[in-house]
């Protein structure tokens, strides 16, 4: 079973997100092999970063990872393992946010219905911009959690919505729905 290596950075567990990681990592069918509580030596950080030499924030870098202990695992799973890790750890904002205030962009997740519930009665939007699905990776090919999320949830949410103060709901759509033929921007 092919595996990919995984650090939660010691912002991470100085947090308490490793809980939160992994479980993230479980539900979406990958299995944790291995992992250890460490701290990364200097020599090693450097190592780990060579590629960032010389750059001007290589020094910060490695102050960084090497600041308290780091999680450190094994994640192992179907051959794209490591596309799916990365879909599930990545915090990067995509071109259609770009122009909206990080203070104004909250991400949750559709499917859980608790915590959508408690951003809507909590926030009580006037406009969301809802540009989220499942299945828009390769990878992502489980037909009854692109049901869940993509039809559903995403029902129960509007559902949610229409009893507040909404004005705009905007759904910003992915490749997935339009196929594989569609253009758009790189994220």
């Amino acid at each position: 079973m092919p595996r990919t290596f995984v650090i939660c950075k010691p912002d991470a567990v100085e947090r308490g997100l490793v809980g939160e990681i992994i479980d993230r990592f479980e539900r979406k069918g990958l299995r944790l092999s291995r992992a250890e509580l460490r701290s990364i030596d200097r020599a090693t950080a450097e190592t780990h970063y060579e590629e960032h030499q010389g750059k001007p924030f290589f020094e910060d870098l490695i102050t960084f990872i090497t600041r308290s202990p780091a999680m450190l695992m094994i994640v192992e799973g179907p051959d794209n393992a490591g596309d799916d890790v990365y879909a599930i750890v990545r915090d990067t904002e995509g071109w259609r946010l770009a122009d909206f205030p990080v203070d104004q962009v909250i991400q949750c997740d559709l499917n859980d219905l608790d915590e959508t519930g408690r951003i809507v009665r909590d926030l009580a939007p006037r406009t969301v911009f809802h540009c989220a699905a499942y299945g828009a990776y390769p990878f992502e090919q489980d037909v009854s959690r692109m049901y869940e999320t993509n039809v559903k949830s995403l029902a129960e949410f509007i559902n949610l919505l229409s009893a507040g103060p909404i004005s705009a709901f905007v759904h910003a759509g992915t490749s997935s729905e339009y196929g594989t033929n569609c253009s758009r921007p790189a994220e």
